[in-house]
């Protein structure tokens, strides 16, 4: 099983054991919302049994003030029932001698003995209990009552009420911080629900995004590999160049390197490929291979066979969207001259007494027209000259206004400016990160050659005899 596999089994067991956390907070609110919903609306209820004895016992205390400081049975059943309503179910009023004074609807069979709730309202113990009905749930409770005598003479009596009211379930008021609890608590766990799910029904195509990722970032690395890894070098001259991609990879190249049977040569190349990321990338390194495999410093007509053979491959490999510019020269130094062939890129520059050539000989893009034929240029470097190869991402950034940053503000830098080759090249790029506030849009590449007078390459000669 391989890691990825394995890392999803374990993400489905986190996903199951949290889905069943979730409906277990649920189901635990449901339940804790019925439990404390049923404690409020029975003590409130009991509350209404407590303010309806009261009221029961001075309507009692009234009636026999006016009796003469007697209880009338007759009367007192009138009261117990005026005292029964809908919401009360029973109303039984015994003696002390337990004998049912007054009775008002129907009683369910008897719960306590009189004995015992005459024990617990001496020792002050809870004389309630919650029964099913056919009204409903139903809070039962006794309460010790102090009855006026019923005949002159005697002693008050100690009498036990006995009372049943309906529980309200719609007592909404009641209830409402309970039920508040119960809407949070269901919507945390129904939001984390929902968020498992979504994570399991997603989790697929973040692997699949992640192994996207890797996959990248080893063609970064690959398409790194295939640039120079140390500041390039040739001899002869003075070299530096900087490559800066838009996203993770991109579609430019350079190279600088001693052909294939041509020791005394040095290869230099730029190249630009449509559009960027992997696609640009994959393109990238077929044309880079292409540059590097083929024989193409021989001759004028092997150098031009070499780029249509190049196009043609394009054409019928790559897709119509995918074309590709470059710039592709070697400089002979026996001769001085640098043999090129442009093939739709942007002309490098070539400084000369504080002149400006623009190497354009060539022909079109690689990979549109199948039958498109390329020629070679050639132009001798002298001592001191600068050659400025670069990709579009240079010359086409826009500022804010889309205003492109040019050929000619280019052209302008490197015409007055007499300093070594890397502190050429930052001080472009500096220019037109200036220009652009940093923003780049398009992969940006940049070599800035300086031929070395024959003094300079003299002294390198000696020093590197010397060591």
């Amino acid at each position: 099983m391989s890691g990825n596999e394995t890392g999803y089994k374990w993400f489905k067991w986190w996903i199951a054991g949290g889905v069943t956390i979730a409906v277990l907070l649920l189901a635990t609110a449901i339940l804790n919302y019925q439990f404390v919903s049923r404690m409020i609306a029975m003590q409130q209820t009991r509350q209404e049994l407590s303010q309806e004895v009261v009221g029961l016992e001075k309507d009692i205390r009234q009636a026999s003030q006016s009796e003469g400081g007697q209880a009338d049975p007759g009367l007192l059943r009138a009261l117990i029932g005026h005292a029964q309503t809908d919401s009360v179910a029973w109303i039984e009023l015994r003696d002390g001698a337990d004998q049912v004074i007054a009775r008002s609807g129907m009683k369910l069979p008897e719960i306590d003995s009189p004995a015992k709730q005459r024990a617990s309202i001496r020792e002050r113990k809870p004389t309630f209990h919650v029964r099913d009905t056919e009204i409903g749930r139903v809070v039962v409770e006794s309460f010790g009552m102090l009855l006026p005598p019923s005949k002159a003479g005697t002693r008050p009596q100690y009498g036990i009420l006995e009372m049943a009211m309906a529980i309200d379930p719609s007592a909404t008021g009641v209830v409402w911080p309970a039920l508040r609890n119960l809407l949070i608590e269901a919507a945390a766990a129904i939001a984390l629900l929902i968020a498992l799910i979504m994570m399991a029904l997603r989790f697929r195509a973040y692997a699949k995004g992640q192994h996207l990722e890797q996959q990248v970032a080893i063609a970064r690395q690959v398409q790194q590999d295939l640039l120079p890894v140390t500041r390039p070098s040739a001899e002869g001259f003075d070299v530096s160049a900087e490559c800066d991609q838009a996203a993770e990879v991109g579609g430019d190249l350079y190279d600088i390197f001693t052909p294939a049977g041509a020791v005394d040569k040095t290869a230099f190349v730029v190249g630009d490929i449509s559009g960027k990321g992997l696609p640009a990338s994959l393109l990238m390194g077929v044309v880079h291979g292409a540059v590097r495999s083929s024989r193409w410093t021989g001759s004028r007509s092997e150098h031009e066979e070499a780029t249509r053979q190049m196009n043609r491959l394009l054409c019928e490999h790559a897709a119509s969207e995918r074309y590709a510019s470059l710039f592709w020269g070697h400089y002979d130094p026996a001769t001085r001259a640098l043999r090129y062939v442009n093939a739709g890129h942007p002309p490098p520059l070539l400084v000369h007494d504080g002149k400006v050539d623009l190497l354009s000989t060539g022909g079109p893009v690689l990979g549109l027209l199948p039958n498109a034929r390329y020629e070679q240029g050639s132009v001798t470097v002298a001592d001191d000259d600068l050659l400025v190869l670069y990709s579009d991402g240079i010359i086409e950034a826009a500022n804010e206004a889309g205003e492109e940053f040019g050929i000619e503000r280019l052209a302008d830098i490197v015409t007055h400016s007499d300093v070594p080759a890397e502190a050429l090249r930052e001080r472009i790029i500096e220019a037109v990160r200036v220009f652009t506030k940093g923003v780049i849009t398009d992969d940006r590449t940049l070599l800035v050659i300086r031929r070395e007078s024959a003094a300079v390459e003299s002294n390198t000669e000696l020093a590197s005899a010397a060591a």
